[in-house]
């Protein structure tokens, strides 16, 4: 029995943490690029060696074959949730969500716990996330209709999207730095023009879902994050040092290059918001980890119980957007 089996089968028992620990057990994590792994089955075989489950980018959509695989491992992982969390909750009421993004929304199987299960501990949230993905991704084809179809099957109240942070920070993070000859602050080694490329395409992206979402429920409620301060590191990295190390740019303006491209997208967001101003609020996940890094499970990802947090954050945005009429379970 593989991985995957075990892992169904601990979930059809209504063993979900015993699952996810099982998988975690299960399964090896080997690097094969920037932003590129691959995850094998450890089980022993006759020949010794482990057999490939599936190749994983982090970031970044992937198409052809690989991302097949990538997307279906995101779908067993989806329908666990919505099993686990939307169908047990949504006959005993409670404000409905529909969860669609990247990796902050959709960690699956292993962890760290990401921000919308853990949400969804709290009201009834239908999964629709794959890591990877990218706003163009869920604003277009079949990802937008299955968007649409959803809210339809579902009469969700909230539609909470993640997405942005593969644009700014994925394989073309280079894109966006520069080395100058001279430089004063981290401001001066991103290329502005760039950024602001990037960052309009992701406001177009959510733009087009609003629309999209608007035109189905006109009452339904929008939302979409900024991300926390991403922290660079020497040591165990594998995203965002590696970058900044070969443009041998100084890493004392690591942090700083990170927080403008976060500050600069949160203000994007800012300005979405008072287009769609009944539909669309922001929720503003900068400085949810702190100052530490061990707050976070990798250089981009929040770790278990930080993502707790910005699923709490969440849960304060809604209460402000919805008064009264928000309905939880308890946690």
């Amino acid at each position: 029995m593989d991985a995957i089996d075990r892992f169904e089968k601990l979930v059809a028992e209504g063993a979900d943490a015993q699952a996810r620990k099982a998988f975690s057990e299960s399964i090896e994590v080997q690097k094969t690029g920037a932003f590129r792994f691959e995850i094998k089955d450890q089980e022993n075989t006759p020949t010794g060696r482990t057999e490939t489950l599936f190749v994983a980018p982090e970031l970044e959509a992937t198409p052809g074959a690989k991302g097949v695989l990538f997307r279906n491992f995101a779908a067993l992982d989806n329908k666990w949730r919505n099993t686990v969390y939307f169908d047990a909750f949504v006959n005993k009421g409670g404000t409905k969500v529909i969860t669609q993004g990247d990796s902050w929304f959709a960690f699956p199987l292993v962890e760290p716990v990401d921000v919308a299960e853990w949400l969804a501990k709290q009201m009834p949230v239908f999964a629709m996330g794959c890591p990877g993905d990218d706003v163009t991704d869920m604003a277009s084809g079949q990802k937008m209709a299955d968007l649409v179809a959803a809210l339809k099957e579902t009469n969700a109240e909230i539609v909470a999207l993640s997405g942005g942070g593969n644009e700014l920070i994925g394989d073309d993070f280079p894109t966006v730095l520069r080395t100058p000859d001279h430089a004063l602050s981290a401001v001066d080694f991103i290329e502005p023009e760039q950024l602001s490329e990037k960052i309009a395409k992701v406001i177009d992206g959510f733009e087009e879902i609003i629309q999209r979402l608007i035109s189905v429920d006109p009452k339904v409620q929008i939302c979409a994050h900024s991300y926390d301060y991403p922290v660079p590191r020497q040591q165990k990295a594998t995203f965002l040092g590696p970058v900044l190390s070969d443009l041998e740019i100084p890493d004392k303006y690591w942090i700083g290059i990170c927080a403008h491209i976060i500050d600069q997208f949160d203000d994007a967001l800012v300005h979405l918001a008072k287009r769609y101003a009944k539909n669309f609020f922001r929720v503003d996940l900068r400085g949810i980890a702190g100052d530490r890094s061990a707050n976070w499970a990798d250089e981009i990802h929040l770790n278990s119980a930080t993502a707790a947090l910005a699923a709490n954050e969440f849960i304060v945005q809604f209460k402000k957007r919805l008064g009264s009429a928000l309905k939880l379970h308890d946690p």
